[in-house]
């Protein structure tokens, strides 16, 4: 599950660089916690 998540938020940075930035800002402290 997490490797998808890591694979579809690539595919997002290729398709929207400024979406991506806003799902690792969301995505990243949740998955540190």
């Amino acid at each position: 599950m997490f490797h998808y998540i890591l694979e579809h938020c690539l595919k997002l940075y290729d398709a929207w660089p400024l979406q991506s930035q806003l799902l690792k800002e969301l995505f990243i402290p949740q998955l540190e916690i």
